[in-house]
């Protein structure tokens, strides 16, 4: 797929901004996108590493936060996406494989 076409999965998750007050939802959606990967339905993909992946929650949700607020989740879930998440993610075209990976 040419780059130019290519979805943006960080861009269309600011549709997903407002749930991120939810801290539950920020965490859960930080494990989701840790170590895994994501597929949209027109063929584009993403993967991120953890770092990566705290950083785009903690700018998402816009309070100055610092990816090191997301490292490293206290629930262990990195690599696991929730329902509540996949469930979001799917409105937006996105589907993801998890990889139950464990922080540590």
């Amino acid at each position: 797929m040419d780059d130019a076409t290519e979805r943006d999965l960080e861009h269309d998750l600011r549709g997903l901004a407002d749930r991120l007050s939810d801290d539950a939802f920020a965490d859960e959606l930080y494990c989701a996108l840790c170590n895994a990967d994501w597929m949209h339905e027109d063929g584009s993909a993403w993967r991120g590493s953890w770092r990566h992946a705290a950083g785009v929650v903690a700018d998402l949700r816009g309070t100055g936060e610092s990816y090191l607020d997301f490292s490293c989740s206290p629930s262990g879930g990195e690599g696991t996406i929730s329902p509540r998440v996949a469930a979001a993610m799917s409105t937006l075209g996105w589907r993801g494989t998890g990889h139950g990976s464990r922080c540590g």
